[in-house]
């Protein structure tokens, strides 16, 4: 959930979920207060009810309406955007309601508080994306130079990367993660897919190494991956995890990486 959860962006390591719970609670309650205090004959008000009453109803509907229109998708940050519209609404009702000071200063307040745990997201995702790429980095110059290192090896022999540079190559062993905006900015550098061998591995290559690699094509790729011999290799570093398999250098990042669809 976006508000109450972590699925999209971290909450509960910023006690945003508390403010949140305590924020809707107190939208409902004024929502209810609002439909009550309308000062108008019979029949408006009681139009009135029920245009508050069915908004209420459709503003969750509306703002998940991508994952209605794609129930096969992910709700992610990119995604999920339209969920913030629901602190402005729930700040017009409180306008309404209000008839002195007090509530103004308490969303005022609110305001700044849910702004500065933003802010401390940020500055701790930017930092953790330093740190990815650092480790990234580092990870792929050991894999080149296992590479170069292997017998048999030039630099016209095809290249296989099976799966996705990750926890199993080099633990994420900092708090830091923790405290960012939410997954988004946790994912790993590379694309375990076929498709992002060669994408970004081979973009990251030939931008931060100044090398230009082959990769094996795709029936290659499927046949390797699914094979024995791949399923007896060690998860790079380990020493077993770099060697040619019919002419191909093949390295395994992952167990059991995607197949090309």
């Amino acid at each position: 959930m976006f508000f109450l959860g972590d699925e999209i962006v971290y909450n509960s390591n910023y006690k945003r979920e508390i403010y949140y719970f305590i924020f809707f609670i107190a939208f409902m309650i004024l929502s209810i207060i609002a439909i009550v205090s309308i000062k108008r004959d019979k029949k408006d008000k009681i139009i009135r009810s029920i245009l508050v009453i069915l908004g209420l109803i459709v503003l969750p509907i509306s703002l998940n309406i991508i994952d209605i229109l794609v129930p096969t998708s992910e709700m992610y940050a990119l995604t999920a955007v339209q969920m913030i519209l629901i602190i402005p609404f729930s700040f017009a009702i409180f306008e309404i309601i209000d008839k002195g000071i007090l509530i103004k200063w308490i969303a005022i307040i609110s305001c700044v508080f849910i702004m500065w745990t933003y802010y401390m997201a940020d500055n701790t995702s930017y930092a953790a994306l330093k740190l990815t790429y650092n480790q990234a980095y580092s990870t792929t110059m050991r894999i080149m130079d296992r590479i170069e290192n292997t017998t048999n090896y030039t630099k016209d022999t095809p290249i296989l990367f099976g799966g996705i540079v990750g926890n199993n190559n080099y633990p994420r062993t900092s708090n830091l993660y923790s405290y960012t905006i939410g997954s988004i900015v946790n994912n790993v550098v590379f694309h375990g897919t076929y498709g992002g061998q060669l994408g970004t591995w081979s973009s990251f290559i030939r931008i931060f190494y100044g090398m230009d690699v082959t990769f094996c094509n795709e029936n290659v790729y499927r046949a390797i991956v699914t094979g024995e011999e791949y399923k007896k290799m060690e998860i790079f570093p380990s020493p077993n995890s770099v060697k040619v398999m019919d002419g191909i250098v093949v390295v395994k990042l992952s167990e059991d990486p995607p197949l090309p669809y």
